[in-house]
């Protein structure tokens, strides 16, 4: 049965096609692999990938059937570390009057803020942490006004609602969500108790406004890919890579994008784990956009044990312990002010590498550049 693998990142995209093993003891073969340039509408990039691992159109053009798809990508992480494609976000928080002293969005960076932020409420609702008093209860009228007149004023469809220990007894957040959908039909909803199951009120609340900020990337992104595998006659099953190194099926992946988030480093240290048959190490991704370092524990990522960053904001959906920085071959330097060092990232030439950086010809520099301006050697 043969399988081919897929990383998609924000500069190159990678592909691998893999013979399964005869036998359960036994390991897949790989038996060809390719790196090509990622593009703008990544399906390109993909497509591209496919044809090559393939070999379509040449006498050594595969013809067994590929029976299996998986893809993991960094363009979710990439979307938020670079502030673009993310959707404005409303917040209906369950919890007056007992926390209004920490509104949403409150431990944000100002730039992402304001990238993500349409509109917050802080609703009547919320539990005791035993899930059995209640703090108020919701306000029906309350929500559902609020609803329409941010989508009406705003045109902002989509949604996040968080209780106060929702995870203990989720049903003040399920009603509001119903509220919600009655208020503005069609609208779009992430519920705290379903993306983040700990109890922290804050992280859970970030968790959930990132899960559905990156709803639309997601969508992007995984139709880009189905479009990929049809124009080059793939009619196999797709799965995408998970942050804790298992896969999902592509519905699954739209309803909970931040599922995704970690994926790419995961990639490297799965690869990692199966390349050098080492089942604990310390393995370092470095992208063109980004790069991460995790620990391989038993052939898979250690998860964090406590709150994870991402771009600055404190959440607590299951990641690999990864440490990510902004910082890969195609990070632009900015010269500094004078008597200022120069900058380097977060914004990144990606894919266009081979055409902006300076050593191309181009005329943004790069961490490439200067890589390559403190090296001997020439770029091959």
């Amino acid at each position: 049965m043969l399988r081919i693998g897929i990383d998609v990142g924000g500069t190159n995209t990678d592909a691998a096609l893999l013979k399964a093993a005869e036998n359960s003891t036994g390991r897949p073969a790989i038996l060809r692999s390719v790196k090509t340039p990622t593009t703008d509408d990544v399906t390109g990039g993909v497509r591209q990938a496919l044809r090559e691992v393939l070999q379509i159109g040449s006498p050594d053009e595969v013809k067994e059937p590929v029976q299996l798809v998986s893809i993991g990508t960094t363009h979710l992480i990439n979307a938020v570390l670079q502030r673009r494609g993310l959707a404005k976000i409303c917040v209906v928080r369950l919890g007056r009057p007992s926390t209004a002293a920490v509104p949403p969005f409150s431990d944000w960076p100002e730039d992402l803020r304001q990238a993500v932020r349409c509109r917050w409420l802080l609703a009547d609702g919320g539990y005791n942490y035993d899930g059995e008093t209640v703090i108020t209860e919701p306000n029906e009228a309350q929500i559902k006004e609020f609803a329409r007149s941010t989508s009406a004023e705003t045109g902002c469809r989509r949604f996040v609602v968080v209780g106060v220990f929702a995870p203990v007894r989720p049903d003040q957040e399920l009603q509001a969500g119903r509220w919600i959908r009655e208020a503005v039909p069609g609208a779009s909803l992430t519920l705290s108790h379903q993306v983040a199951g700990s109890l922290g009120l804050l992280e859970r609340e970030n968790a959930s406004v990132l899960n559905e900020c990156l709803k639309p990337a997601c969508a992007r992104a995984i139709r880009a890919f189905q479009a990929a595998m049809t124009e080059v006659g793939l009619a196999c099953p797709l799965v995408l890579t998970l942050s804790d190194g298992t896969v999902a099926t592509a519905p699954d992946c739209l309803d909970r994008p931040v599922s995704m988030l970690g994926s790419g480093p995961t990639n490297s240290m799965r690869g990692a784990a199966f390349l050098t048959g080492l089942s604990d190490a310390i393995v370092a991704d470095i992208g063109g956009t980004t790069t991460d370092i995790g620990l391989l524990v038993g052939g898979f990522p250690k998860p964090a044990a406590v709150r994870v960053r991402i771009a600055g904001v404190a959440t607590n959906f299951t990641q690999p312990d990864v440490t990510s920085i902004a910082l890969g071959g195609g990070s632009i330097v900015t010269a500094g002010l004078t008597g200022e060092s120069p900058s380097v990232g977060p914004q990144s030439v990606g894919y266009k590498l081979i055409k902006e950086a300076l050593v191309f010809g181009g005329n943004i520099p790069t961490v490439t550049d200067a890589a390559v301006a403190s090296s001997p050697h020439d770029v091959q």
